[in-house]
């Protein structure tokens, strides 16, 4: 090896030939000479230098370019014989050993497994068996894509990420929501109601579409883009609806509110309101008071209904 070493050394230097290094092309002073140093180097290390044949940039070729090994021994050789670093087989002389490489890998294919896992959970969700019964209340049914919607309509009107920890976290809250709301159905169903205010549907509506900062036809398109039902969003805010028409019905009689009570809540207001600001508040505080009592009445119905329904789990 020695005796190649110094041929090859007195070959360069009595030949006045060189290599330089810039944009990793190689030159020297004689095509002839060139030929020569390539194949000696050939000859020493198993490779061939530039390929001078198609005048390619970065040719080196040899048949361990795949091997880290491989590439470190011929990178040493030649430094150990010119003392500078030249252009190795593949794109850098940098290597990394086997360990980064592996680590880099694993940590890039976790991170790949996650990203893909989140995508992943809603697609899967989205399959589920429509049909499939995963709980009776009373006579009422309620299916799996009845959970599906009712989570995903959640996530998306609060604003929460759709990923699956958060699906799993609503599940519970899920199906307690869609209990309560067979239970009232049914209940509203036997006085056979349809009555609510309108207006109150129409700001619950409009004050999603702010929060999502779409319109109408944005907000429905978002409900078909995740394959939820907007009308189900309807319909779920007017049992609510009409579930408070029902209850005002049901105890009208007994909300009675003692005006005098009133009237001793605004007498420190009479000095400093005006007779018209004082009627106003007063109507505040009436109605208050009323709402306060039939939000009483509507529990305590509620309860007594889920404590006599059966819910029976598929």
């Amino acid at each position: 090896m020695k005796k190649l070493v110094l041929l090859l050394t007195a070959i360069i230097f009595s030949a006045n030939t060189y290599i330089l290094y810039a944009d990793d092309d190689w030159s020297v002073s004689d095509s002839k000479q060139k030929t020569t140093i390539r194949d000696d180097i050939k000859s020493i290390f198993g490779i061939s230098g530039k390929n001078d044949n198609n005048n390619k940039a970065d040719d080196w070729t040899e048949p361990g370019c795949d091997s880290v090994k491989t590439k470190t021994t011929i990178r040493d050789d030649i430094k150990s014989i010119f003392g500078k670093n030249v252009k190795k087989g593949c794109d850098e002389w940098e290597t990394k050993s086997d360990e980064d490489v592996s680590s880099e890998i694993s940590e890039n294919i976790n991170q790949v497994k996650e990203e893909k896992k989140d995508k992943l959970a809603q697609q899967e969700f989205n399959t589920q068996n429509y049909t499939t019964i995963v709980a009776k209340v009373g006579n009422a049914i309620i299916t799996s894509y009845d959970i599906q919607n009712e989570i995903m309509t959640n996530l998306i009107i609060n604003k929460i990420e759709i990923n699956q920890t958060n699906i799993n976290n609503y599940k519970q809250l899920a199906m307690r929501n869609l209990i309560r709301k067979r239970i009232k159905k049914t209940e509203i169903d036997k006085y056979n109601l349809d009555n609510y205010n309108k207006d109150e549907l129409k700001n619950y509506i409009s004050t999603i579409e702010k929060n999502l900062d779409t319109d109408s036809n944005g907000l429905k398109n978002i409900f078909v883009t995740q394959n939820i039902s907007y009308d189900l969003l309807v319909e779920n805010y007017q049992i609510e609806q009409i579930w408070n028409t029902l209850i005002f019905q049901i105890y009208k009689d007994q909300t009675d509110i003692n005006v005098i009570d009133v009237e001793n809540e605004i007498e420190d207001l009479k000095e400093s309101k005006s007779k018209e600001e004082l009627n106003k508040i007063k109507k505040i505080l009436l109605d208050k008071k009323k709402s306060e009592k039939l939000d009483l009445f509507s529990r305590s119905h509620f309860s007594n209904l889920e404590n006599t329904t059966t819910v029976d789990f598929q």
